[in-house]
């Protein structure tokens, strides 16, 4: 649809058919996240815009930090037993 974005990340997964259809290589997405001071690994979602505007989001770093906790006293739970 016009107007819409290409999502070239979504879930912190790559779309390859999206890259291919916008014409974006591997680099070239890891270059535009890099200049935000962002690695690939760090981002969430990139979209990109028919005006050319690039989006993006980063994964949540504190919701990491929460899973790693959680993950932690689930192993606790289970040692214990």
């Amino acid at each position: 649809a016009e107007g819409e974005p290409a999502k070239l990340i979504e879930g912190g997964v790559i779309n390859d058919d999206e890259l291919r259809k916008v014409r974006i290589t591997h680099a070239e997405l890891e270059s535009a996240v890099g200049a935000n001071g962002d690695q690939l690994s760090d981002v969430e979602t990139v979209e990109l815009f028919p005006n050319g505007r690039i989006s993006i989001t980063p994964r949540d770093p504190d919701q990491l930090q929460r899973i790693e906790s959680e993950l932690h006293e689930i192993r606790a739970l289970l040692e214990a037993r």
